[in-house]
């Protein structure tokens, strides 16, 4: 998980700091909406460029982490449209928003790179969406409207389903960033030190075995990856089912834990190894549904309650 110090040598998920409070959509209502409400019509769009690629990745998980990649953040204002790009091949947005002042730009930028989990659009993208060029300028004026439509063109991006095979720098980034700093077969807190980590930590596959789900790009930890090694597990598919309970109909090892309730929003597809039942739950509705049979087992709410 994305981390920032909270003393000298501990440091605080930045899910916790947006689980107190943190609203991305009330901080876009505070910012430009309001400001054109108000008859604003012109601002400043400001890009911050993330150089090199590798370490902004870091820095948007650990706002504090010991680099500086930001280019030109000490100059945002209050009230300025910020895009926060990547000098990736080719350059890839991570995110927009408008800053209140409020707290640090950098941890503006890693709340966002959270809440969006990292679908980087390209910026030529960006600019035919919304219809505005953005340059290597740091700085320049625009109509409050566009403003807000370019911010607007950036979240539905983030939305968007994107390439996710390969081993491009680009793939690299958008399986990290959706990872949000957790080991995908375990879920543990993954500490993300240097780029040599991601290197070793970011599992990727080709396009065949993700549409076929026999493979899933995931950022696995180096336990799980041992584990992985130990067992002959090529697939973190394979691997993630082999830890769990063997289907008391088939016996089948495919069990796909259950979800209820309203999906969340953000990007990101689904794993294959988790299915939704829907939203209402009851004390019947089964923890464990087999992924090749159907057949579902255990009782969610009791299970889910003993781990209280």
């Amino acid at each position: 998980m994305g981390l920032m110090r909270r003393a000298r040598s501990e440091w605080v998920p930045v899910r916790d700091r947006v689980a107190t409070g943190f609203s991305v959509g009330a901080a876009w209502k505070n910012g430009l909406v309001k400001a054109i409400q108000a008859g604003q019509t012109r601002t400043n769009l400001r890009i911050i460029e993330g150089r090199p690629w590798q370490h902004a990745l870091i820095c948007a998980l650990r706002p504090e982490a010991p680099y500086r990649p930001w280019r030109g953040i000490g100059k945002v204002a209050r009230g300025d449209a910020v895009l926060v790009v990547l000098d990736t091949d080719p350059r890839t947005v991570l995110c927009g928003f408008t800053w209140n002042g409020r707290q640090d730009v950098r941890h503006d930028i890693g709340f966002k790179a959270y809440y969006y989990g990292g679908a980087l659009p390209s910026v030529s993208e960006i600019e035919a969406a919304a219809g505005v060029p953005l340059t290597d300028r740091g700085e320049f004026p625009i109509r409050a409207e566009a403003a807000e439509d370019l911010l607007s063109q950036v979240r539905g991006f983030m939305h968007s389903p994107h390439q996710r095979t390969g081993r491009s720098p680009v793939v690299i980034g958008r399986l990290l960033l959706n990872s949000r700093g957790c080991c995908a077969c375990c879920g543990t807190e993954v500490m993300i030190r240097d780029y040599a980590d991601v290197e070793r930590m970011v599992h990727t596959v080709s396009q065949a075995d993700l549409s076929a789900r026999l493979d899933w790009p995931a950022l696995v930890c180096d336990a799980c990856a041992a584990a992985m090694h130990d067992g002959g597990f090529t697939s973190v598919v394979a691997f993630v089912y082999s830890q769990r309970p063997a289907c008391p109909a088939c016996s089948a090892r495919a069990a796909k834990t259950m979800s209820y309730g309203k999906a969340s929003g953000g990007g990101g597809a689904s794993v294959p190894w988790a299915a939704s039942g829907g939203c209402v739950s009851d004390s019947d509705s089964p923890k464990w549904v087999c992924a090749r049979c159907g057949y579902g087992w255990g009782q969610y709410w009791t299970e889910s309650a003993s781990r209280r």
